[in-house]
This record gives C-alpha cells, sequence and structure tokens, in this order.
C-alpha cells in the first residue's frame, strides 16, 4: 500500500465519523481527488508516481496520470516525468510481450491479453507524447514517436548482449538492488530483474534461481508469519511465498533485517505492493525461456518446513506487540 493510499485511508475514516456513515461513492471520489490535487500542490510527486505506477502498472488510472503529469510539467520536473511514464510504459510492454509469442499462434486467451495491453501501452505512450509535445522537446517527441511506431509493428526490442559474469551472492543482491532503484509496482520490480536477467547466460539465470531459493527457505519461519499476517490482515500459504518474494525485493538490509525478527523487521520496512511480490517467482522461468527457448527445469525440492514456534490468532498480540501496535492499533 503507498502512502497515497495509507493517508486516504485515513482521511476516508476521519470524514465517516464527521458524517456519521460510511461516505457515498461520490463523497469518496472528491475526497480522493482532492487529496491528490493537495499533494501536486505540496510537490510530493514522488510519493504520487509510486501511487501512480503501483495502482495502475498495468492498466486504468488515466485521469491521474494526465493531472499528476500536467503537475509536473508545471513544476518544471522534466526528469520526474519521464519517470512517471516510462515505468508504465516498461510494466505494461512486458506484459504485452509476454503474451505475445502465444498470442501469435493463436491461443484465444493470450490473443485476448495481447491486444488488452497493447491498448493500455499505447494510451500511455499517447500520453507521455503529449507531455514531450507541451515542453517542446521535440527531439525526443521524434525518438518517442519511432518507438511507438517500432511497438505498432510489433517488432521486439533489441536483446541485450549476454555476459558470464557468474551469478555470485553480491552480484545477486547487487542485480536486486538495481531494480529496485526506481520501481513503483512489483511487477515493475519483477521486469526490471528480468531484464537484467536476460542479458546473463542461461548458467547464471539457473544461479539466481538456486540462490533466491534459498533466501526464501531462510525466510519461512513463524514469526516472519506473524509479521505478514498482521501486516495484511491475514495470510494463507502462497500469500507467505509471495511475502518472503517480497521481503527479498527489498533488498539485503531489509532481507537481514527480516532474519533477525519481526521486531527489527517492522524498524526497516516500507509499507509497498501491499506486502507480496508474486512476480518476483517466475521471473527465472520467463528470462531463461527467453534464452534457450526452454522451461527452466528444477530439482526436486525438499518437503516444506516452517521453522520456529507456530502460533495462535489469540497470541499474536502478546508474542508481536511491536508489530501488533503497528499494524492493528496503529
Amino acid at each position: 500500500m503507498s502512502k497515497f493510499e495509507r493517508t486516504y485511508d485515513a482521511e476516508w475514516e476521519k470524514l465517516a465519523r464527521t458524517l456519521g456513515r460510511d461516505p457515498s461513492s461520490d463523497e469518496a471520489e472528491r475526497l480522493e481527488g482532492e487529496l491528490f490535487e493537495q499533494w501536486i500542490a505540496e510537490k510530493r510527486f514522488d510519493d504520487l508516481i509510486r501511487h501512480v505506477q503501483e495502482q495502475y502498472d498495468l492498466e486504468g488510472g488515466r485521469i491521474d496520470i494526465i493531472v499528476l503529469g500536467k503537475g509536473m510539467r508545471d513544476a518544471g520536473e522534466v526528469a520526474r516525468v519521464h519517470a512517471l511514464f516510462r515505468g508504465l510504459i516498461g510494466s505494461r510492454s512486458r506484459a504485452f510481450w509476454r503474451s505475445w509469442p502465444e498470442a501469435q499462434k493463436g491461443h484465444l486467451g493470450h490473443m485476448r491479453d495481447a491486444a488488452k495491453h497493447y491498448a493500455n501501452c499505447m494510451e500511455v505512450y499517447a500520453e507521455y507524447w503529449h507531455n514531450l509535445w507541451s515542453l517542446k522537446l521535440e527531439a525526443e517527441q521524434d525518438a518517442l514517436k519511432q518507438e511507438m511506431l517500432a511497438f505498432q509493428a510489433r517488432t521486439p526490442p533489441a536483446a541485450p548482449p549476454r555476459k558470464a559474469n557468474g551469478m555470485t551472492e553480491a552480484r545477486f543482491w547487487t542485480l536486486i538492488g538495481k531494480a529496485r532503484t526506481g520501481a513503483g509496482s512489483a511487477t515493475q520490480f519483477a521486469g526490471a530483474v528480468e531484464e537484467q536477467l536476460k542479458a546473463c547466460t542461461p548458467k547464471d539465470i539457473q544461479a539466481f534461481d538456486k540462490l533466491l531459493a534459498v533466501r526464501l527457505a531462510q525466510l519461512d519461519a513463524w514469526d516472519l508469519w506473524a509479521f505478514a499476517h498482521l501486516a495484511r490482515g491475514g495470510c494463507s500459504d502462497d500469500s507467505f511465498d509471495y511475502f518472503r518474494a517480497w521481503v527479498v525485493a527489498q533488498g539485503r538490509a531489509t532481507f537481514g533485517a527480516a532474519l533477525a525478527g519481526p521486531a527489527e523487521l517492522l524498524k526497516h520496512h516500507e509499507d509497498c505492493w501491499d506486502f507480496q511480490c508474486e512476480e518476483l517467482l517466475s521471473v527465472a522461468d520467463e528470462a531463461y525461456r527467453a534464452a534457450t527457448g526452454e522451461d527452466l527445469v528444477r530439482p526436486a525440492g525438499k518437503a516444506r518446513k516452517t521453522s520456529g514456534r507456530r502460533w495462535q490468532e489469540s497470541e499474536l498480540e502478546s508474542r508481536y506487540p511491536e508489530v501488533f501496535r503497528h499494524f492493528v492499533r496503529g
């Protein structure tokens, strides 16, 4: 959940108390619009970019995108205009290219998805072009128009040259850190990881996948499951898998804090992406398939064993008081 969403939720609760009832849909929409405009006036552009990219990474949000783009143009924030649109184009175009190969084979579901992702991406391209036109950036306008024509012609982006650098633990975390920088959503983060893996050899992609599996196994603890349960208001087996992927996605420092326990993770975490990063679990598969044309085959794993002492719902407050106060009573 982005900072904007948390602030909106708090304002919604305040309005509900004032009205003595839940706000109507029109009242809630007006509240959200006023808060959005207020943050633009306060130049909280980075927070709004993260909100828009997280909320609308694959579709929707046209009005918010237009309003935020204009606000940043008026403030002379050209670099942030680029960051907003490049992030959205990246996540939406990657979704298209994932569907396109099967769509070409006549798979109806992928044909539908590819058409939807194409339209959503072109919508953002068009708004980006309008922003460049308003900023009088003619050279960048022309370059973007060529990029749009290539996308319209379904010309895939050139694959980066592959380098065999060896996938060490240090390189693993460097790759995660680079992908995390500027990622406004879990989809964008996973896409950035995948793009880096596509520049790796198949052997290095396999090594990345093994390193990720080890990191996820280290996080398989009941104490961390309690953190995820409290942070999300409930956490199934699958959601805990995605939570552990989220911890890895936050980088080495957050991962280390998580290993130290829930109280330490609470001090070093950022509320984002609803504490989930399911997309990270499939990036090696996509990159390996792009490199070899084959599926990534993994050896049979050991039976899952969550470490530590299992908790009951009734004892969460007493066992994890700081985490409970932050997420339940905060």
